[in-house]
């Protein structure tokens, strides 16, 4: 997409976490909602953090920021598959199953409002 709109700015340039600079980079540069759902958007939020937990942290609760580890733990108590195994951050396979399938949907909605409204014959390998 950035070759086909000639864009020279990168995904990673500018501040911020990555998935705010990726929203930025798909609305403002390429035209076009990186999510159009606030179920996945909220879940990629939820990755990212738990990304950053587990290669920063090792997974090792007690050594996330502690405002992170405050959303973790939130996340915990609502029993969506995000658990404490005795200080250790784990996911079981219904969490696994679950994001997969909503970022799935998501990924394949980007591509095809990407062909409809921007590039209209363009395929996507897969």
């Amino acid at each position: 997409m950035q070759e086909r709109k000639g864009l020279e700015t990168p995904l990673n340039a500018g501040k911020g976490d990555f998935l705010g600079r990726a929203r930025k980079y798909y609305r403002d540069d390429l035209n076009l909602e990186l999510s159009s759902s606030n179920q996945s958007w909220e879940r990629l939020k939820i990755l990212a953090m738990l990304r950053n937990a587990i290669v920063h942290a090792n997974g090792h609760l007690d050594r996330v920021n502690p405002q992170n580890r405050k959303k973790i733990f939130k996340w915990i108590e609502q029993d969506i598959g995000i658990e404490d195994y005795d200080g250790e951050l784990t996911v079981n396979g219904s969490f696994v199953r679950k994001t997969f399938q909503i970022v799935k949907g998501d990924l394949e909605d980007l591509i095809n409002r990407f062909k409809k409204n921007h590039s209209p014959g363009w395929t996507v390998s897969k």
